[in-house]
């Protein structure tokens, strides 16, 4: 029987047209798919592109799509979150994209607020750190699954480590020292490159 209160069974509950599904996905998701964005659109205008509309439009996109019975083979977290990280970089990939195009002024349009800041951001520059960004759907899956067989302690050393505090903070937050944590996290990198190389 599967476990109350999994993301799995949320899944299977949205499918069957539970809205409190998707509340509880959107709970369960939102902040990691937000900083997801805000890495994708690092560079980018906020004017062109808040990484909060752009979680609500993968978000969007995402409930509306598996009302309409896609994504059947869609059934596990690391499936899921695969699946939503997907969305959410092809969405800020479009945006970025829309604003650079010439209809739109190539990137060049500005009003008082970016004056300060230098205009001349290459347009095939700024792309490239969006699309260079995002790993294919397939090593995306793989990830998650490398993430789901660590130990919790470990799963959130690297959770830490993907917001984006420093060493130094995570043996704070943990109660570990800093070569510790430094030994770990190489250990795992090293691990992990044997296995996305194999």
């Amino acid at each position: 029987m599967k476990e109350s209160g999994s993301v799995s069974e949320w899944i299977e509950n949205l499918r069957a047209g539970d809205p409190g599904a998707a509340t509880r996905l959107w709970n369960r998701f939102y902040a990691n798919l937000l900083r997801i964005a805000r890495r994708r659109l690092n560079g980018a205008s906020r004017r062109v592109a808040d990484e909060e509309d752009l979680v609500a439009t993968a978000f969007e996109s995402f409930f509306e799509r598996m009302q309409n019975g896609q994504f059947p083979d869609v059934h596990s977290r690391a499936e899921l979150w695969a699946l939503l990280v997907t969305i959410t970089d092809r969405k800020a990939v479009n945006c970025v994209r829309r604003h650079m195009s010439v209809k739109r002024g190539g990137g060049k349009v500005h009003n008082e607020s970016t004056l300060s800041a230098p205009l001349d951001e290459d347009r095939e520059a700024l792309l490239a750190r969006v699309e260079g960004n995002t790993p294919p759907p397939d090593r995306i899956v793989l990830i998650s699954e490398l993430v789901e067989r660590l130990d919790d302690d470990l799963r959130r050393v690297v959770g830490l480590k993907r917001e984006g505090f420093t060493n130094e903070e995570i043996a704070q937050l943990v109660n570990r020292s800093v070569a510790t944590i430094e030994r770990r996290l190489r250990l795992l990198r090293d691990e992990w490159i044997q296995e996305l190389l194999g």
